[in-house]
């Protein structure tokens, strides 16, 4: 039996918690095993519940095993969820959850505790009902993971199967689509813009951009050779960031095979004396057309993860128009890990990242692909042992990087089982990590985004210019000119939804100037004198600059 720990301030289980019979010098029994102790550090109210159990040594050790490739240890309707270690953290941790909702942290090999399994209860601490709940449940784990020990498969996963997701055979690409580096401030707090905003350094272009959001101050973009390959913030608004930058690489740029790493994080850091700290953010992309039949038995719920509690929180985008599932996410934001699995296909037809499907076109996939996206910070990089922020730019050490993220994490199995444990069923392939293609990817210089914002200038600006004409020649060859313009770029639909927007600029600027609106557009929607201008008069005759005829066309 364990005695009380020497803890400052321990409440009386009696004054607080009365259901069952108890002494001052006696915590309550359930077990012979068993003591409860309350920690106060308030003059009345308890913080937390602490329950202990001696357990032999070969429960930690099965622990520590399992966890090491698996996320959960199955309790019905119990589970021990695997929680990563932390720097400075005593001993190993993992949740105690009851059908998905946490109800106590669960620890181990703790410097003052050894041997022992320790509950931490933070809630609910003035119900003597919900604490008799909570040491019936700690019993019931406790005795549950000495036969966890003597037989670990029974709760562990068995071999994985390819039931679903990338199945063998298919192409699955790698690739690292985000990447943000800590590095130190260097020269930038004394970097000096001239009048264009533009300050060198080496070979590389540094182009002032104002502020850089909500944790630094300032931002300039990176520019070499004529290529945007990064944007660097600094001027910290945090404390904990003082004297610290942050480099973010252009996502066209990672996918730029003709620029090493040197070219793209090397250098410049050089280039500003700076070096790298560590990694903020990280996202590894696998891409493959095998992946739509995991999404879509996500869907359909034909499986289900293994991890309850993120399963239950996770989010799933569903085509209002179609029902077709267009992604989902796993995990919290705010966490070291998280994943987006998305239909990739889909994506790109809004985005305009057309360097991304020749980058799945040159290296074998032109059917629809889907994207697993790991997302990976700073609280997730301090587990890993002997990581180095370089290997994010190996290729294999990557993929080993994501899988090993992915593994016991992010299991998925049958939802239509007999068996009631989902840990012990088999798992489906979600990527089989032996086909994701390692090496040997094309050349590939992305083009840059296209973007359709100038025309779009230019086309009102034409409109406007249109109606401040004073001759039916020039209000005619503006307009003629928008239309063609917006025709080449489909801006279309961009000047249906703004024909109230332009129409106001035009009245505004006729009753700032106190005059009528131009006999042209008088009467009618300027959208209705455009339609008229490109459909109904002769065009413009380009070898005079001027129109052939302002008479309508027969």
């Amino acid at each position: 039996m364990l005695s009380h720990d020497s803890i400052n301030n321990v409440v009386k289980v009696l004054d607080l918690a009365k259901f069952c019979n108890t002494s001052d010098t006696t915590p309550p029994n359930l077990r012979a095993e068993y003591n409860a102790i309350k920690v106060d550090n308030g003059p009345t109210k308890p913080k937390a519940l602490y329950l202990t159990s001696t357990v032999p040594e070969r429960v930690f050790t099965a622990l520590d095993a399992h966890f090491a490739t698996n996320y959960v240890v199955d309790f019905p309707p119990y589970q021990l969820e695997r929680v990563a270690p932390r720097y400075g953290d005593d001993g190993r941790k993992a949740y105690l959850t009851l059908r998905g909702k946490h109800i106590s942290t669960v620890r181990w090999n703790q410097k003052d505790r050894p041997g022992s399994l320790v509950f931490q209860m933070n809630r609910a601490l003035d119900d003597g009902a919900i604490i008799a709940k909570m040491t019936e449940a700690a019993a019931t784990v406790a005795n549950q993971l000495q036969t966890f020990a003597d037989c670990p498969l029974d709760y562990a996963a068995p071999v994985p199967s390819s039931a679903c997701g990338t199945s063998y055979g298919q192409k699955t690409l790698a690739q690292l689509d985000t990447m943000a580096l800590k590095i130190t401030e260097g020269d930038l707090p004394f970097m000096e813009f001239d009048k264009d905003g533009l300050h060198k350094a080496g070979e590389y272009y540094f182009h002032e951009q104002g502020t850089g959001g909500k944790l630094y101050g300032r931002k300039a973009s990176v520019w070499t050779r004529g290529v945007h390959v990064a944007n660097v913030l600094w001027d910290a608004r945090q404390s904990s960031l003082e004297g610290s930058a942050k480099l973010e690489i252009t996502n066209s740029t990672l996918y730029d095979t003709t620029l090493s790493r040197e070219a793209i994080v090397d250098n410049p850091v050089k280039a500003l004396n700076s070096n790298v700290i560590k990694p903020f953010r990280a996202d590894i992309a696998f891409d493959s057309p095998g992946l739509m039949t995991f999404l879509n038995a996500v869907h359909d719920r034909n499986i289900e993860a293994v991890r309850q509690s993120a399963y239950h929180k996770a989010k799933k985008y569903v085509s209002l128009a179609t029902d077709e599932i267009e992604g989902f996410s796993f995990g919290s934001r705010s966490a070291g890990r998280f994943v987006r699995c998305y239909n990739k296909t889909k994506e790109l037809e809004t985005s305009k990242k057309e360097y991304i499907s020749e980058f799945h076109k040159i290296n074998g996939i032109e059917d629809t692909v889907a994207r697993l996206e790991v997302e990976l910070k700073g609280d997730y990089f301090r587990t890993l042992v002997g990581f180095d922020w370089r290997d994010l730019f190996d290729r294999e050490k990557m993929v080993a990087i994501g899988q090993q993220a992915l593994s016991g994490w992010f299991d998925w199995v049958p939802a239509n089982s007999t068996d009631s444990k989902r840990n012990r069923r088999q798992r489906v392939t979600v990527v089989d990590f032996s086909q994701v293609k390692k090496s040997e990817y094309k050349r590939q210089t992305p083009a840059p985004v296209k973007s359709d914002r100038m025309e779009r200038i230019i086309v009102k600006s034409l409109i406007l210019r249109a109606e401040a004409s004073t001759t039916d020649a020039g209000i005619i060859e503006h307009l003629q000119t928008a239309a063609s313009i917006a025709e080449k770029n489909n801006l279309w639909c961009w000047m249906q939804g703004k024909i109230e927007n332009i129409e106001t600029a035009l009245t505004r600027r006729a009753r700032l100037e106190e005059r009528e609106l131009s006999k042209f557009f008088k009467g009618r929607c300027w959208y209705e004198a455009l339609i008229e201008a490109y459909g109904s008069f002769q065009p413009l005759n380009h070898q005079t600059g001027e129109l052939a005829s302002v008479a309508p066309l027969l």
